[in-house]
C-alpha cells in the first residue's frame, strides 16, 4: 500500500508523538534535531522505526547522521517516498 506524502505539519505532529515529552523548543524545519534535550541515542531508534511505521521507509544510521534539521528528516522522508 502506497502511502501519501506527508505535508510539514503533519510530519511533525508524528515526530513529535515519538517523544514521551513534550518538545519545549518547539520543531521548525531549521530546528537541528540533535540540539532537542529530548534528543537520546534511544529516541534516534524509535524515530526511524517511526519512519518504517508511518511512512513505510526504511532509514539508516547513515541517513540519520546526514541529516541536521528536522527539515533534512522531512526531505529523506518525502523522498525515499518517491516525491520530490
Amino acid at each position: 500500500m502506497n502511502k501519501a506524502l506527508p505535508d510539514f505539519r503533519s510530519f511533525v505532529q508524528k515526530l513529535e508523538q515519538q517523544f514521551n515529552e513534550p518538545i519545549t523548543e518547539g520543531m521548525e524545519p531549521a530546528t537541528i534535531f540533535r540540539n532537542l534535550k529530548e534528543w537520546t541515542s534511544l529516541q534516534a531508534l524509535i524515530v526511524i522505526s517511526s519512519f518504517d511505521w508511518d511512512y513505510g521507509v526504511t532509514f539508516s544510521s547513515e541517513d540519520l547522521k546526514k541529516a541536521k534539521t528536522i527539515g533534512d528528516l522531512f526531505e529523506l522522508v518525502t523522498q525515499k517516498m518517491g516525491g520530490q
